[in-house]
C-alpha cells in the first residue's frame, strides 16, 4: 500500500490492483440487520459493471466482487521505504487516482448526502533499493 501523503490526493480511501470487495453492512437502531437496505454505488469509470444500485440481504449486507482492467502509464507516487524483517525496502509506485460515490437511499428527509471517496488503481510498482537492517 502506498502510505499517506505519497499521492495526490494525499489520501486513498481504496489502493487496487485488478479487483476489490464491495462491502456494505446495514442495520437497524438496535444494530440488528436490516434486509432491504438500497445502496448505490458509483465509479469514476464510465461504464463500469459495478455501478448500479444493490439491496442487502437477510443478514443485512452487500457483498460484490469489483474488476478493474490494469492501468497503463499513471502518475508516479513518491517512494516510500517499508522495513522488513530481511531489511529496508525502497518502492517506487505508478498509480491512477479515481474516486467512488457510495449513497444510503432512505427517503428524502432522512438522506445521507453522497460519500465520495479516492480510489487508487496501482499500474506498477518496483523496487528500487534494498538493504539489510
Amino acid at each position: 500500500m502506498i502510505p499517506y501523503g505519497f499521492t495526490k490526493p494525499a489520501f486513498l480511501a481504496t489502493q487496487a490492483l485488478t479487483e476489490a470487495m464491495l462491502e456494505v453492512t446495514f442495520t437497524d437502531s438496535k444494530a440488528f440487520p436490516l434486509e432491504g437496505g438500497v445502496f448505490d454505488f458509483e465509479l469514476s469509470i464510465k461504464h463500469h459493471q459495478a455501478n448500479g444500485q444493490y439491496t442487502s440481504d437477510s443478514s443485512g449486507k452487500i457483498m460484490q466482487r469489483v474488476t478493474f482492467k490494469r492501468c497503463e502509464g499513471g502518475l508516479l507516487a513518491d517512494n516510500f521505504t517499508h522495513l522488513s524483517e530481511n531489511g529496508r525496502e525502497t518502492w517506487s509506485t505508478r498509480y491512477e487516482p479515481k474516486k467512488y460515490w457510495a449513497n444510503n437511499r432512505l427517503a428524502e428527509q432522512l438522506a445521507d448526502k453522497p460519500h465520495v471517496y479516492n480510489l487508487g488503481l496501482i499500474c506498477n510498482r518496483w523496487l528500487i533499493n534494498w538493504s539489510r537492517n
